[in-house]
């Protein structure tokens, strides 16, 4: 992602077995509350995005589905380094794993689950300079197709 944000994606297709996409947009709605919960003071927010969206990779009998859930905040970026140091401590303090910084890049983002590397959460800034935090679920399976944009 080439702007900060936390963001949480969910992904799945149809077929035997997987997640079904309700229970997929349930998880990434309690990452994002919990991680949202930490920052105080808590800064005004709003819902841009939750949307679903097609894998590419084809696994037959398998649907794969990526879900994204991405909260807007009200944080100038002069303002926004205690909401880093929040969102860090508490992945880390949950045991998350954090994904390596990039450089030039303010955008931090975790993996909230060591064996699962379909989810990630992230905080930063998209292009247009507002400050964000998303939820991720990467291609995962689901048990029914979800409805995409």
């Amino acid at each position: 992602m080439s702007c900060a944000a936390i963001v949480l994606i969910i992904g799945g297709c149809g077929g035997t077995g997987g997640s079904s996409p309700s229970s997929v947009e349930d998880r990434a709605a309690k990452l994002t509350a919990e991680s949202l919960a930490v920052l105080t003071p808590a800064p005004n927010q709003a819902v841009e995005r939750t949307e679903w969206s097609p894998c590419s990779e084809d696994t037959p009998g398998v649907h794969r589905f990526s879900y994204e859930r991405v909260i807007h905040l009200s944080v100038d970026k002069a303002a926004s380094q205690p909401v880093f140091d929040q969102e860090l401590a508490y992945w880390g303090k949950q045991g998350y794993v954090l994904d390596p910084q990039e450089p030039n890049n303010p955008t931090r983002s975790a993996r909230p689950y060591k064996n699962d590397a379909d989810w990630s959460v992230g905080v930063g800034f998209d292009n247009d300079g507002q400050m964000f935090l998303s939820v991720d679920a990467n291609c995962v399976h689901v048990s029914s197709d979800p409805k995409t944009s």
